[in-house]
């Protein structure tokens, strides 16, 4: 048997194939198989291809040196072994980054299918809020269109009043308190629809942000109404049915708006406010509390302006019977002596004037 150090130079083929044997095979069939090849692919029975033949017959041979060499065969065997084991390796390495792939694929996919979802949750929610903002909208028309009416049958009412008691008056005093009455209710018809109009066409719907669970603070429609109520009336409050912290609220009042803009609510847990509706300008928005001093300051205004009509009348029909009582005392007397006996010796009625 052959040393197997005699095998010298890298082996770049497979001793195995070149002789035609497998792994199991014994020395007997090894010395048997390189014979038959040796037969083969000898030089001298090839000269038509004889370097070809003379590469095959010295393959052959180091085969035969090496498997038939117990330690060499064993060293050739693991060498063998850890390359099959290698190639098992990276067989089933890249069988699991396809998986990985593939679950990385359907876990990418699967977050798209949630985000696009959130954002259609997200719609149908605002969706709904112009629902109900347009509801609002139009039972608001309506009751403006009702206070109009009462407004106008109030004044119908005083118009009627106010002309049964001036109808005995003069008609001068009657035109100038006519005049003036119709002018004060005039200011308060304006300012009122002004106000309801503006109070119905201003909008003050705001979007809010948080984050979700962070510090173990979180909000719910409750908590965000006992926050914003402070600031006025909530006409609409939605909360966001997707995972993150969003809702919309709405105030009846564009400045109650205003006023809640710089709104922060829970430290731990700050809120993100900005503008849905186009932001207002303070300085055209009219809150009803100014509404109201002005409305009753211009009632003020017509009731003082009545009460002075009506001692204007007073004073019109004194001036007239002083001067009849003046005009009878002048055809009565016939001489300076006499209006002075008339004028100290009678006292008239009108000298208190």
């Amino acid at each position: 048997m052959a040393n197997g150090n005699r095998v010298s130079g890298s082996l770049d083929f497979n001793p195995y194939e070149v002789l035609g044997v497998d792994e199991k095979s014994t020395d007997a069939e090894i010395v048997k198989a390189f014979r038959k090849a040796a037969l083969k692919w000898h030089p001298d029975k090839n000269p038509d291809r004889k370097q070809q033949a003379e590469d095959m017959f010295l393959k052959i041979s180091r085969a035969l040196e090496l498997l038939t060499d117990a330690a060499a065969r064993a060293a050739y065997d693991g060498v063998c072994a850890a390359r099959t084991a290698r190639k098992i390796f990276v067989q089933r390495r890249e069988q699991r980054e396809t998986e990985n792939r593939r679950r990385l694929r359907e876990e990418l996919e699967r977050r798209e299918a949630q985000a696009f979802s959130s954002q259609q949750d997200e719609k149908l929610a605002e969706a709904k809020l112009q629902k109900e903002v347009e509801r609002l909208r139009k039972e608001g028309s309506d009751m403006l269109r009702r206070e109009r009416e009462n407004i106008e049958r109030e004044l119908r009412r005083k118009r009627d009043a106010f002309v049964a008691a001036k109808a005995s008056s003069s008609a001068q005093c009657s035109s100038f308190t006519y005049n003036t009455f119709w002018i004060c209710n005039i200011f308060i018809i304006y300012d009122i629809l002004s106000f309801t109009v503006k109070g119905m066409d201003a909008e003050a719907r705001l979007r809010l942000k948080w984050k979700r669970g962070r510090n173990n603070c979180d909000y719910d429609e409750k908590k965000l109404r006992n926050i914003f109520e402070k600031y006025g009336q909530i006409s609409a409050l939605v909360m966001s049915s997707s995972g993150k912290g969003s809702a919309i609220i709405e105030f009846a009042d564009a400045k109650h708006g205003l006023d809640a803009e710089n709104e922060t609510g829970d430290l731990d847990n700050p809120l993100r406010i900005s503008w849905i509706s186009e932001k207002p300008d303070p300085e055209t928005c009219i809150s009803s509390l100014n509404f109201e001093e002005k409305s009753t300051s211009t009632s003020n205004v017509s009731s003082n302006l009545h009460n002075s009509d009506l001692n204007l009348a007073k004073s019109s029909s004194q001036f007239a019977d002083f001067e009849a009582e003046i005009l009878a005392k002048m055809t009565n007397t016939s001489g300076i002596a006499k209006k002075q006996t008339s004028a100290d010796g009678s006292a008239s009625k009108f000298d208190d004037i």
